[in-house]
């Protein structure tokens, strides 16, 4: 059984282990990890269901006009049904502030927006409120002035969710949305592949009271254990935006990182197991696991059942590195 956790001081409990559903974008026009079925969608989400998982991640942003949040309105229920799990039970998270207001700024976070932006979520969800509204990635000065936080709470205030929470990119803009002290939840990468903000933000975010919601624990799936560097990509891929040198360098560095994964299992068991043995989360963090198939699932949540890596392993690959085991592992791209 995963473990439960409390998002910061709102009460909310949810599973240690959240789904997230941009894999699921190509269904509604949006941009994922390429095509996928309606029907394998609703299996991977019964899946997690099924597991114990109680916490999904959406966005308005992940399809046009928050298309994917409609969806996952009407299939959360059948996907339920399949589990045997009373829909109720399962709680909803998502994005607010996509500004697609040419007088906006891209990502407002003026209140009275993020209020009308919530509440066209909460009507596209089919709940009566979210569980969870982040605010994504909104202007570093904004955090800092508190701007931010300000709309957030107006949508708190007027009832349309019971949580409230920041999804930033950088670890300065974690520790400046957990120096402001007003949120439940900081969303934040961390993986493998970009460890930088297990040095310094986990602890704070958790040190102010808040629960830190981590993401891109498999690399945008380049820790994955399938990816290679010349895989032509579909445009509904994300990663088909992406520069060949980036795709490349990110590939040969999970080919680096793949001897961790004998004693923690595969490399995608590795991966989410390394997220895990952070101290900041191991009583307190909820890592979000974006899964196409239900085997896919299975294989990840197997983490949580394996003992950490050992020290020695990392101080070995440390080694390999040439580096201490803190910074961002970069891997020379061969010519």
């Amino acid at each position: 059984m995963l473990p439960r956790r409390r998002l910061g001081p709102s009460g909310v409990e949810v599973s240690a282990a959240a789904l997230g559903t941009l894999p699921f974008a190509p269904l509604c026009g949006g941009v994922g990890y390429g095509p996928i079925t309606s029907e394998r969608a609703e299996g991977a989400l019964a899946a997690a269901l099924r597991a114990g998982i109680d916490l999904v991640l959406t966005s308005d942003r992940f399809a046009p006009a928050g298309r994917l949040e409609g969806w996952l309105g009407a299939h959360l229920p059948i996907a339920a049904a399949m589990a045997a799990i009373d829909p109720a039970t399962v709680k909803v998270a998502t994005t607010a502030g996509a500004s697609g207001d040419p007088k906006l700024p891209m990502r407002s976070t003026r209140a009275d927006h993020l209020v009308e932006s919530a509440r066209a979520s909460v009507a596209r969800l089919g709940r009566s409120r979210l569980d969870l509204c982040l605010l994504d990635d909104p202007p570093l000065r904004h955090v800092i002035t508190g701007n931010a936080l300000d709309g957030l709470e107006a949508v708190r205030d007027a009832g349309l969710t019971r949580a409230i929470g920041v999804s930033v990119h950088a670890p300065q803009e974690a520790v400046a949305v957990a120096e402001q002290g007003r949120a439940d939840v900081v969303c934040l990468p961390y993986s493998l592949l970009f460890p930088e903000a297990g040095l310094e933000a986990m602890k704070v975010i958790v040190d102010a009271g808040m629960t830190p919601l981590v993401r891109e624990v498999l690399g945008n799936g380049f820790l994955g254990g399938r990816q290679q560097p010349q895989l032509p990509r579909p445009s509904t891929d994300v990663r088909a935006r992406w520069s060949t040198t980036m795709i490349q360098g990110r590939s040969y560095a999970a080919e680096f990182l793949r001897g961790i994964g004998g004693p923690a299992g595969s490399l995608p068991q590795a991966a989410v197991r390394f997220v895990l043995d952070h101290p900041s989360l191991a009583s307190s963090g909820v890592v979000a696991l974006g899964v196409r198939t239900s085997a896919q699932l299975d294989e990840l949540l197997a983490a949580w059942t394996q003992p950490p890596i050992p020290t020695d392993h990392l101080e070995r690959l440390a080694a390999m590195m040439g580096r201490p085991f803190q910074g961002a592992i970069r891997v020379d791209v061969p010519p």
